[in-house]
């Protein structure tokens, strides 16, 4: 089965990242190392299959191979409610199998699979077969390399294409250009390197384009476009986006400040403009006008545009009017029943994963009514997926580009921070991080124009440190009077890392507040960070004493230590902590469990176990403490902390005689000459 880990680098060292742009994957190769099944890889969706194999070869020792000997192949496994065992793997018989090519993207064809497959997939390194063709590399001449990016007529005159609009989103007159979208993945953007023979691209030159900007992806009969960083600016339909899209019929894409495109799913038979000539310089267009009857939707991850509505306590989300395109052929098309535009369904997406990985979004449809009526289940192999559910309906009165925002006025503000703070229970928190969402969406309202509209920009700002330095404080005196539960520090420093993260990248929030009042909330993080880290290892310490003792077998002496890291997993995922802070809290765990081990070997009490027995006995226990760190995604962090007692052991197991003393040396480079 494929495992994909969403992550978020976010955390208190101010790294960052996106969980859209991939996560761990679980490669099979049973074929290369019977004893070791599969290794997990960080992916992105733009990694192709060639370079997977390679990691892999990597992983399993086998580096000195030529990767062109191998490929990845996809296998469909039966449905399964419960995870595979990686064991019972090669025991099961596929419903069907291919080999992909080597420019294929294994995370880009599981996004865009139908939404109806409920089949498991999973991915196998496997020797190349002699029927499948070796890689070679492609060499272009300079007209059949610009023949990639503007297309020219041909047999693919039914590709999906994008057809260059006006600044303002009308028509062309005369010839516009028309680019094919080609299979696989095309790369747009403004750096030169994307013109060189061989490379599909669309190179883009203009005010706000990126060198890589965004990434075309034709697998499977749909189209996604890919922004490929948070900051590139990219509108469909007039909305941002920020995130994968799937791309719909005639929808009107901006790149950048100067390029605007409309998308034709079945060529540019659908054009709505008459038949153009031909040249070498411009693409094939066909004369027939297309039908667009039926209204597209898409749908695009977009958090917090839920209408929560107005209450007693003064407190209120507004939804913004979103700008569309003008249309095509002025206002009088605008009545026309044959002619609608394309809209963009926003669906709030909310994630959850169990302890062994199993990874579940939950797609809350907002009802016509403004309540969340539908619930629907979407694996993470669903995840961008088209949705048919209700648009959203803009509040009326919003005018401009904020999601949403919590009306606050300035003498419930107190109150507001305590019940949103001081006053919450963890437990009777359905989703987690609703306490910093909520806090977010105060922010932005301090710098809308909705409040108080005679400040100036500056006043604004001002008020905004002021409300968000109040914050942190309630922050710190929350997290002070709860430094012994593990559960309400584990749920504090989930909101808290959350909203640095938010507030730090916020283009407004995060020039005004920079480095007041973020350095006193990074400080609150690092607070209960520490705090957690005590409570764990308390509790971890008082299940390390199994471990050591001789009369247990290996499996009872490991069972209660990895029962402590399963629970700390499983609730470090259920307040939804970023997987950045979590893997640093383990970091923390498996030093404290490679310092108990070692410093207890070395001790007048355990010099009395230092046989090549005991090592070995010692070396299963541990053996299994790493195996749930490599199922979990933490094998890194428990190769690296576990490193010292590892070898001491592999120590006590080695053979003492002359051959074996260059292997010692080699292999127990953590330890000095006294240990």
């Amino acid at each position: 089965m494929l495992f994909i880990d969403a992550l978020n680098d976010s955390s208190y060292s101010n790294d960052n990242s996106f969980a859209y742009l991939g996560g761990s994957l679980k490669i099979y190769g049973t074929e290369l190392s019977p004893s070791k099944p599969y290794v997990t890889l960080l992916v992105s969706v733009r990694d192709r299959a060639d370079k997977i194999v390679k990691e892999t070869l990597e992983k399993y020792g086998l580096e000195r191979h030529d990767p062109s000997d191998f490929c990845l192949a996809e296998v469909i496994l039966p449905h399964s409610e419960n995870e595979y065992k990686s064991e019972s793997v090669g025991q099961l018989t596929p419903i069907g199998e291919r080999f992909l090519e080597d420019d294929d993207c294994p995370l880009m064809l599981l996004a865009n699979r139908p939404a109806n497959v409920t089949e498991n997939i999973i991915f196998q390194v496997r020797r190349r077969p002699d029927s499948m063709s070796r890689p070679r590399r492609r060499h272009l001449s300079s007209s059949s390399a610009s023949a990639v990016r503007v297309v020219s007529p041909g047999n693919r005159a039914m590709d999906p294409c994008l057809v260059e609009l006006s600044a303002d989103g009308t028509d062309v007159p005369g010839n516009p250009r028309v680019f094919r979208v080609l299979p696989n993945v095309t790369e747009l953007g403004s750096d030169r390197a994307l013109t060189q023979m061989g490379v599909q691209s669309f190179p883009l030159q203009g005010p706000y384009v990126h060198p890589r900007h965004c990434v075309l992806a034709f697998m499977d009969g749909v189209v996604t476009l890919t922004p490929c960083t948070p900051t590139a600016e990219i509108e469909i339909n007039g909305q941002p986006i920020v995130q994968t899209t799937i791309l719909r019929d005639r929808f009107v894409i901006r790149i950048g400040r100067s390029h605007v495109f409309r998308f034709f799913e079945h060529g540019a038979q659908g054009a709505p403009f008459a038949s153009v000539p031909r040249s070498q310089s411009q693409p094939f267009n066909s004369d027939q006008k297309g039908d667009d009857n039926n209204e597209r939707r898409t749908l695009t991850i977009d958090s917090g545009r839920r209408s929560v509505g107005r209450d007693s306590s003064n407190v209120s989300v507004e939804h913004v009017d979103s700008h569309t395109w003008p249309r095509r052929n002025g206002p009088a098309d605008s009545t026309s029943p044959t002619h609608k535009e394309p809209k963009l369904v926003a669906i709030q997406l909310e994630t959850t994963f169990d302890v062994d990985g199993t990874i579940e979004t939950c797609a809350l449809s907002p009802g016509l009514q403004g309540g969340c009526d539908v619930k629907e289940i979407v694996s993470s192999d669903r995840l961008f997926a088209a949705s048919p559910a209700p648009q959203l309906r803009p509040h009326p009165t919003a005018r401009d580009s904020i999601p949403a925002i919590v009306e606050l006025l300035d003498n419930v503000e107190d109150e507001f921070l305590y019940a949103v703070i001081r006053d919450v229970d963890p437990e009777r928190q359905q989703f987690k991080l609703s306490p910093v969402y909520v806090l977010y969406m105060a922010c932005r309202y301090r710098l809308s124009p909705h409040y108080r509209t005679s400040l100036l920009a500056e006043e604004r700002a001002a008020m905004l440190a002021n409300f968000l330095a109040k914050t942190t404080n309630m922050l710190h005196v929350t997290i002070q009077d709860h430094c012994h539960s593990t559960d309400a520090l584990a749920f504090w420093m989930a909101n808290s890392s959350e909203l640095l993260n938010l507030v730090k990248l916020d283009r407004v929030i995060g020039p005004v507040t920079n480095p007041e009042p973020q350095e006193s909330l990074a400080d609150a993080v690092e607070k209960a960070f520490g705090h957690l880290t005590s409570c764990l290892r308390e509790e971890l310490q008082a299940a390390m004493p199994a471990v050591l003792d001789p009369s247990l077998d290996d499996s009872s002496a490991a069972g209660p230590c990895l029962h402590m890291l399963a629970s700390a997993m499983k609730l470090l995922r259920y307040c939804r902590l970023n997987a950045a802070l979590t893997i640093q809290l383990f970091s923390q765990l498996f030093h404290f469990i490679n310092m108990y081990l070692f410093n207890w070997l070395v001790s007048i009490e355990g010099s009395s176990y230092c046989s090549r027995a005991w090592g070995q006995r010692l070396a299963a226990r541990i053996g299994r403490i790493q195996e749930w760190a490599e199922k979990q995604g933490l094998e890194l962090a428990a190769e690296c902390h576990l490193d010292r007692i590892v070898q001491a052991v592999k120590l006590l197991q080695t053979p003492k005689t002359m051959d074996q003393l260059a292997t010692l040396g080699a292999t127990c480079y953590k330890l000095n000459s006294l240990q």
